[in-house]
């Protein structure tokens, strides 16, 4: 019988027994991180066209061959960084610079950049979070094209010659969508985790190999813009918003409900907590919940993206501000916000301060 092929986690390479479900050195769940290796996948990066070329390219190099001519570049190695097997970049495989200086094609000045075979011809073509899939699966293809998208860095950023490399995950919340983004300038506020908003064209497609030895691949985009979003608009962007601005207190202790937010999976409570009755008092955002008809929506912890919990434990006239979370919540029905909150002094018989907000 043939033995079983050996399987590594894709986060830190540790060997995983068949019936691992979580690698045993990092905790990454298996279906997340094997990477089984195959000789198939051994393919070697193509190294970078010598001056005066001659070799033949590779079946990858055509479609990478204008942003080359464009744009000197050094392509970067390969390695593994979080649940996925990804490329690093070297900022320099970019090296986008000013079109109007002489480049590297010897004094032509910045006419050349007319002639651009992969300069976006307004294609019509537009890449977002609806059709990004189509881009992954096939980048070359679409050279040139728009895209309008929102990701997650988890690379350090790069910095050569004043202008900025990274990659992110175009869909952070499955962390997925492995794209390089090259933006013209030198931007030491972007760090790895960051959301970021990106708006800009295709430029190919970066190829390589693995750890394990298998090909990877990521869309390259040259960046016109480069926005640093929060991870509310980058996972679970609003949809709706209701205005509330109300405030209700029960013997000295008020709750102010600012706004709801309704995303596409999530919901978002914006409140502010004050604590006036003399005395230490308690406030839980997990008690909060939202009743709408016959159905009751319970707090719930979003492990997705980040926002600031109120805090819970308030001393005599402390103030505190934050959102608490619920799943998915009719935005175009009543609905009930319910709040409770506890004294300190237990001769204070505490009532839930409720909110009746209609669209």
């Amino acid at each position: 019988m043939a033995e079983a092929p050996r399987r590594y986690c894709g986060n830190c390479g540790n060997e995983l027994s068949p019936d691992d479900r979580f690698c045993p050195n990092c905790g990454t769940p298996v279906h997340q991180a094997a990477r089984v290796p195959t000789p198939e996948a051994d393919v070697a990066v193509p190294p970078p066209p010598q001056a005066g070329g001659g070799a033949a390219a590779s079946p990858q190099q055509p479609a990478q061959e204008g942003f080359r001519q464009r744009h000197p570049i050094l392509f970067g190695c390969l390695t593994i960084v979080g649940l996925l097997v990804v490329l690093v970049i070297v900022a320099a495989a970019f090296g986008v610079g000013d079109e109007t200086a002489g480049g590297g094609n010897g004094g032509g000045g910045g006419q050349a950049s007319d002639q651009d075979p992969v300069e976006a011809e307004d294609s019509g073509e537009t890449f977002t979070s609806e059709n990004y899939p189509e881009l992954v699966s096939d980048p070359e293809s679409h050279e040139g094209a728009r895209v309008d998208i929102t990701g997650q860095i988890f690379t350090a950023p790069e910095i050569v010659e004043g202008d900025t490399a990274f990659q992110m995950y175009a869909d952070p919340e499955n962390l997925e969508w492995n794209t390089a983004v090259l933006t013209q300038g030198n931007d030491p506020d972007l760090d790895v985790d960051d959301y970021v908003h990106v708006v800009g064209s295709v430029a190919g497609q970066m190829e390589g190999e693995n750890l394990m030895g298998g090909t990877v691949t990521a869309v390259m985009v040259e960046a016109d813009e480069v926005d640093v979003v929060s991870g509310v608009e980058a996972v679970d962007p609003t949809q709706k918003t209701m205005e509330v601005g109300r405030t209700l207190a029960d013997q000295g202790f008020g709750v102010t409900l600012k706004k709801i937010e309704f995303g596409e999976d999530t919901t978002r409570v914006y409140v502010s907590v004050q604590n006036g009755t003399g005395t230490g008092a308690s406030f839980y955002d997990y008690d909060a919940k939202i009743i709408q008809g016959s159905r009751q929506f319970d707090q719930e912890t979003n492990y997705d993206y980040e926002v600031k919990a109120p805090q819970s434990d308030l001393r005599p006239g402390v103030r505190t501000d934050g959102v608490v979370t619920f799943g998915k919540v009719d935005p175009s029905k009543p609905l009930e916000v319910r709040f409770e909150w506890y004294s300190d002094n237990y001769n204070v018989n505490a009532h839930p301060i409720v909110f009746q907000v209609r669209p």
